[in-house]
Parts: C-alpha cells; sequence; structure tokens
C-alpha cells in the first residue's frame, strides 16, 4: 500500500515543478513584452 501511496506523491510533486517552471517563462514574456510595448 505503501508504494501505491508513494507514486501519485511523486508524479503531483513533478506536475507542481513543471508548472512552476512553466509560471517563471510564462511570467517573464509578459514581462518583456510589457517592457518593449513601453
Amino acid at each position: 500500500m505503501k508504494r501505491y501511496k508513494l507514486r501519485p506523491y511523486s508524479v503531483a510533486w513533478y506536475a507542481v515543478q513543471t508548472a512552476g517552471i512553466v509560471f517563471l517563462i510564462v511570467t517573464w514574456y509578459i514581462i518583456f513584452v510589457l517592457i518593449s510595448a513601453m
């Protein structure tokens, strides 16, 4: 049971890390666009 419970947690952690990286890239892209627009 412990192995089965560990897998979804690791998958969720990987998803959180991926989402964090994507969020950072999108944030920098928006900042760059705003600076270019000004």
